[in-house]
Parts: structure tokens; sequence; C-alpha cells
């Protein structure tokens, strides 16, 4: 493990903030315009159809014991132009739907129906929005520490470099599993 950390270090150690920030920014400016996508621009309307769904099972064991039940938790969709998305709890009987999306990433943002608008489960509302969200501030408060300090020890180029190599594989995962 040693040898790893060494060489990671010694990649960066010559003219760190510049390597870092260089390492930092494809993440840290995509994570932006994925923000400024969801909050800022315009939402597109688009007329769709559900063409499939499917419950969202959960496991869980009964108060310690060996015995696993699965309960339904929600129901995962699918549309004639290939836009997918889930809600909790409830089910959407209808078939001819309303999708609002972001123009840039093509998220689904809301539901619309006959009955009213719903709440889903993608976008910043699930679970990957909320951690490309999280790696965002904290790649944020990297960028301003680094402007902020003259001299960062060995130490702390360590610790910057490892947090926000952890923090760009959750990013990535993020992004992969969510946008694309």
């Amino acid at each position: 493990m040693n040898k790893i950390t060494d060489s990671i270090h010694t990649f960066f150690k010559k003219d760190f903030k510049k390597r870092f920030l260089i390492f930092i920014s494809i993440p840290f400016l995509l994570s932006s315009l994925y923000l400024i996508d969801q909050t800022l621009i315009k939402d597109t309307i688009i007329m769709d159809t559900i063409i499939s769904i499917k419950p969202i099972y959960i496991n869980q064991s009964a108060g310690g014991t060996p015995v696993v039940e699965s309960k339904k938790r929600g129901y995962k969709y699918e549309t004639i132009n290939n836009y997918r998305f889930s809600t909790l709890k409830y089910k959407i009987n209808e078939s001819q739907i309303q999708i609002v999306t972001s123009r840039i990433f093509k998220t689904v943002k809301t539901v619309k129906t006959k009955k009213g608008d719903h709440e889903i489960q993608s976008g910043l509302n699930g679970v990957n929005g909320i951690l490309i969200i999280a790696c965002f501030i904290s790649m944020l408060f990297t960028i301003i520490y680094l402007f902020l300090r003259k001299n960062i020890s060995n130490n702390s180029q360590l610790n910057l470099i490892f947090l926000n190599i952890f923090l760009i594989t959750i990013w990535i995962y993020s992004f992969i599993k969510f946008v694309f």
C-alpha cells in the first residue's frame, strides 16, 4: 500500500495545486453543469406512454431473526421514449403521461397525469442525485481550501488526494448509473 501511496503522492507533489485542480476539474465542471441543468435551465415537457411498470421489493429481516420478508416499496416505470423513473409507495395507473425533463441530461424531474403531479425518485430527489450534490460540495470546499492556503503540508496533500479520489469514485458511479 505504501508503494501506491508514494506513487500517487509523487505524481501530485510537483506543482501540487495545478495538478490537483486539473484532476478535480472535470468532475467539478460536469457536476456544475448537472446542477445548472436541474435548477436554472428551463424544463422540457414531453407527452409519453408508460410501457413497463415493475414493483420494487426490498428485503428486510424481522427483528434480528433469520426470517427475511420482502416489502413492496415503490414502482419502476419505462416509457416508449426510453425514459425511466420510479415512485415510492404509490403506482401511476394511467398510461398517458406528461414528463418534465431537464434539457441537457434529459433526467425526469416530474411526472404529470390527469390526477396531478407525482413526486418521483430520480433527478435531485434520488439517491444518485444527492451523491452528485454531496461530491460537488466537497470538491467545492477542497478548491476553496486550495486557493486560501499558501503552503499545504504533505499530510494535508495526501488527505486531499485520497478524499477526492474516493469522492470521484462515488461521483463516477453516480454519474454513470444515473445520468447515462
